[in-house]
């Protein structure tokens, strides 16, 4: 090629830019036109089912990262989208419809919340109740009843802000691995460590859970009683009962928010009925639905979902992706996690599953 033809060309870095330019032009379009929620129109009947959204935290608390969070802007305008496009259904209402065997209303929907966030009650609260919106929150009960934070959260705290540049574990020390030393020196090397101890501790009960955590707050310079609980605050019995009776559905999401098929029967039990117990006892209303911890296809299992039936739960939701046709199991529900969008974006990706 002559140099001069090489003038001509357009530079690699200008055309990635031009290209995005227009994907996001064309988002926009078929979103302000709708012609993204009529793709579900293209689609055959037998893939049609009840689409669960599942969201965290509901602000702009910067210590999630940013698949746990969506602004409140961006949850205002999705919500604004969801409401006009689907037919949103209680979580009950709709698992009842399926149980049943009756056909639920075409692009039914339905919202949940993981976790139990005060921002939950300070910012989505208003805005279901401004469009008359059902939802679901799953509630792990620790936070409530100890005011203190998940310890994942916890983990994730004192990973972010420990002043330690390296983390070091001896053979056996961290379940279910040999000598691993984790660098800090960078945002995505903290990650990493927190996702690799965080799966571990998972899998221990909480009594070994809580004692090994000591041990982690001491190499990372923190103490145990190192708390996010006022950075990233949960929600309180008062404000869980003003949702219950605001038209909010109130689920389990266990006692500590343990991986439930690596606990033994029992704990694994405890976790399961006693959550719902606390629930159903500060409430003064039936529980009937529940959220498994992490919800991939290794959290749950057919043992586990024994459990939940003798505790006398209709449902649980999964983090597993896609729709539940009819004739889901009501146990292995898959939801769809709603990240920080835009609602042209968040048209876009739900438009795979309608």
């Amino acid at each position: 090629m002559r140099p001069r033809d090489r003038r001509n060309l357009i530079d690699p870095a200008e055309l990635q830019r031009l290209s995005l330019a227009a994907r996001r032009l064309a988002l926009r379009a078929g979103y302000s036109t709708g012609v993204l929620h009529a793709l579900n129109r293209l689609r055959p009947a037998k893939h049609r089912g009840l689409l669960i959204l599942v969201y965290h935290s509901v602000g702009a608390n910067d210590l999630l990262h940013r698949g746990l969070r969506v602004s409140a802007s961006h949850f205002s305008r999705q919500l604004d989208y969801a409401t006009r496009h689907f037919e949103i259904l209680s979580l009950e209402r709709a698992v009842e419809m399926m149980q049943r065997g009756e056909p639920l209303p075409e692009n039914a929907a339905a919202l949940t919340f993981d976790d139990g966030f005060r921002d939950n009650y300070e910012a989505a609260f208003p805005l279901l109740k401004k469009h008359g919106c059902p939802a679901t929150v799953f509630v792990a009960t620790e936070p409530l009843t100890k005011r203190t934070s998940l310890w994942n959260y916890k983990l994730l705290f004192w990973i972010k802000n420990s002043p330690a540049s390296r983390l070091e574990f001896s053979p056996g020390e961290l379940p279910g691995s040999d000598r691993i030393v984790f660098s800090l020196r960078t945002k995505r090397r903290r990650r990493r460590a927190l996702y690799a101890i965080e799966a571990a501790l998972s899998r221990v009960a909480p009594r070994e859970r809580e004692r090994l955590l000591g041990g982690i707050a001491e190499k990372l310079g923190l103490a145990l009683g190192d708390d996010p609980f006022e950075e990233l605050p949960m929600l309180t019995w008062e404000q869980l009962r003003e949702m219950a009776e605001g038209g909010v559905s109130i689920g389990s999401h266990t006692l500590s928010h343990p991986a439930l098929p690596a606990l033994s029967r029992d704990d694994a039990r405890r976790e399961i009925a006693e959550s719902k117990a606390v629930l159903e006892a500060e409430l003064k209303r039936p529980v009937k639905l529940f959220a498994y911890p992490f919800g991939g296809f290794e959290h749950f299992s057919p043992e586990i979902q024994d459990l939940l039936s003798a505790a006398g739960y209709q449902a649980a939701c999964t983090t597993i992706e896609g729709i539940n046709p009819p004739g889901a199991n009501p146990l292995a529900l898959k939801r769809v996690a709603v990240q920080d969008d835009p609602p042209a974006v968040f048209a876009f990706k739900l438009s795979r599953f309608i």
